[in-house]
């Protein structure tokens, strides 16, 4: 007899900015699928979690992500309280592209819940954000703080993913390292290879069976991840950023930049809404007097 269950549309969605958020202890053991993406965190307690083929026991600081129309269901065997992020299809697709596009590209989901392990310091610090969010009252604020309460699981997950891949692969270890010491200088290339000791050819297709990609080719995303980084946190010149993490070619930089985040350099800065979000707090604190 095949299984039945519910779709939740989470009617809250509509309201605001795709983003809300609820503790649950109980009513939710029956099959059911959203038309959201949902990420729930087990906050106290143990549970039972089915999803499509597997069946999982989990505990404080597991961590699952639960994408539309996928089906699934609880079996509680004991009090578990677990936190649920109700996240618009859209608004999470938005932040997703920020952290990694292809970060569950290889995921069936059917299969297997993505997920990971939360330490027990990011399940406290993740449920003192939300206190902050409730009491936000401006949509804008609002959606900053979904924002970053997205971007914050993401970039958790993506790194648990990274971290299990690189101990299956040494070399991708030491040169993810390398890397991150020598990828804003112009000779980054020649430094890198240098450190192996290994001929330019054997190099290069090693690099690319481990990376998917030249190594030219992954300096290149980095650099350019590190320039839009700077440019929301800082006040260098474009021009500044551009010779900063190794470019000599400003016109280069600018194709690279519009190609990864669809605009130019200069309407990211003047878009910049973290400038914004600090001039305006510091407009509402008023002057300080000595």
């Amino acid at each position: 007899m095949a299984q039945s269950w519910s779709t939740n549309n989470c009617p809250s969605l509509s309201i605001d900015v795709g983003f809300s958020y609820q503790l649950t202890s109980g009513s939710d053991t029956a099959w059911h699928s959203h038309s959201f993406c949902e990420i729930f965190v087990v906050v106290s307690g143990e549970i039972d979690h089915q999803y499509g083929g597997k069946a999982e026991h989990l505990s404080v600081g597991d961590c699952r992500f639960i994408f539309p129309n996928i089906p699934h269901q609880f079996i509680r065997t004991g009090p578990c309280t677990h936190r649920d992020y109700e996240i618009q299809t859209d608004f999470f697709n938005s932040v997703l592209k920020m952290v990694d596009p292809d970060l569950f590209s290889k995921t069936s989901l059917f299969d297997a819940a993505p997920g990971f392990r939360l330490s027990l310091t990011e399940v406290a610090f993740l449920e003192e954000q939300m206190t902050f969010f409730s009491y936000a009252t401006k949509s804008s604020d609002r959606e900053k703080f979904a924002q970053f309460i997205t971007y914050y699981l993401l970039s958790l997950y993506s790194t648990h993913k990274a971290s299990e891949s690189l101990q299956e692969d040494p070399f991708k270890r030491d040169c993810l390292a390398i890397i991150d010491r020598e990828f804003y200088k112009k000779d980054a290339c020649v430094l890198i290879r240098s450190h192996f000791g290994y001929n330019d050819k054997y190099f290069c297709d090693k690099f690319r069976r481990s990376f998917g990609q030249t190594l030219v080719e992954y300096l290149n995303h980095k650099r350019i991840d590190y320039a839009h980084y700077l440019l929301l946190s800082s006040d260098k010149s474009i021009e500044e950023i551009c010779y900063a993490i190794g470019f000599s070619s400003s016109s280069y930089f600018r194709t690279l930049y519009e190609r990864k985040y669809g605009k130019t350099p200069l309407q990211t800065r003047k878009t910049n809404f973290l400038k914004q979000f600090a001039h305006d707090a510091a407009w509402q604190e008023g002057p300080k007097h000595e």
